[in-house]
């Protein structure tokens, strides 16, 4: 697929990556705006900053934030190796209102994906989160969904079959996340996967049906 193919397919997508890349960009440049964009519960709650649970999925710590998020959200929605991106994939079962269900599901992970670290968190004026990790968690669940007998390798994950890959993701998201001295939001990892899966079966009937077919003959050929 060239550049435009690539945007008709997931113009959405496409609208978060560059927006994601941009915002992050300058955040990385500007502490100030960077501060008012981060999500602190304790202000979200107290202050009724609200808007932080949307601003903070936009902004990054440092580089390797940005460039492991990005490329993570490149794998499953934007340029797909070997595949299609979820996005294209969305509009084929719908229609043109998959778009907006691609773009419901990746903002929805993100701030259901933050309710864990802003009860935990409320009273902790110290405390602060950003980065797209749960709505990009969200986007690999829903992918799972769609593409269940893929295979699925990201990072320090080794290629394995999808569903494999999302019980383990679950697994080490709250093991980790018990650790009390990470910098990673491991709560945001999980509920923004979960809560992906959640709104995808929601949104389209029948693909957890599929999921599960897939899964079984999978199993079979195993």
């Amino acid at each position: 697929m060239d550049i435009r193919e690539i945007i008709e397919a997931s113009p959405v997508a496409c609208f978060i990556f560059a927006i994601t890349i941009a915002s992050s960009i300058y955040a990385l440049q500007n502490q100030e705006f960077a501060r008012k964009w981060m999500l602190n519960p304790y202000t979200l709650v107290h202050e009724k900053k609200y808007g932080q649970v949307f601003t903070s999925g936009f902004i990054h710590a440092d580089w390797m934030h940005l460039i492991f998020n990005m490329l993570s959200f490149n794998f499953f929605a934007v340029y797909v190796t070997g595949g299609l991106p979820l996005e294209y994939m969305m509009t084929e079962a719908v229609g043109p209102i998959g778009h907006l269900y691609f773009g419901l599901i990746y903002m929805g992970s993100m701030v259901l994906g933050d309710f864990s670290t802003i009860y935990k968190q409320k009273d902790n004026p110290s405390y602060y989160s950003l980065g797209a990790s749960g709505a990009i968690s969200g986007i690999i669940f829903s992918y799972i969904l769609f593409q269940p007998t893929s295979k699925i390798g990201v990072f320090f994950f080794p290629s394995m079959p999808a569903p494999l890959f999302a019980v383990l993701y679950v697994i080490f998201s709250i093991y980790a996340g018990r650790g009390r001295n990470t910098r990673i939001n491991h709560d945001a990892h999980l509920w923004g996967g979960l809560f992906g899966f959640a709104l995808t079966i929601a949104l389209f009937p029948g693909i957890f049906t599929h999921f599960l077919v897939e899964v079984k003959h999978l199993l079979n050929f195993l």
